[in-house]
């Protein structure tokens, strides 16, 4: 998750990718999910940590999601590169 994280943060700076910010989100909103399961943080008797993680962790997925149906394949470059036309 570090790598895609920072693999994001690339995609951002080179070409404002539209999808980076979102999956970075989405992929910090999961750490803390993580760090919610591992702390064992429970807000009540009735709504244990386990039950704390997974909602944290719908909102992850949800960023996640956004994040991924904006991905787009980046344009060659170079004097030679030209679009792949095939089907």
């Amino acid at each position: 998750m570090a790598a895609i994280l920072g693999l994001q943060g690339v995609a951002w700076m080179k070409r404002r990718a539209s999808s980076a910010p979102w999956i970075a989100s989405g992929i910090l909103v999961s750490f803390a999910a993580a760090a919610v399961e591992a702390l064992g943080f429970s807000p009540g008797p009735r709504f244990s940590h386990d039950d704390l993680y997974h909602v944290v962790q719908i909102g992850a997925l949800f960023l996640l999601y956004r994040g991924g149906r904006l991905l787009e394949a980046p344009l060659p470059e170079g004097p030679h590169a030209q679009p792949n036309t095939a089907g």
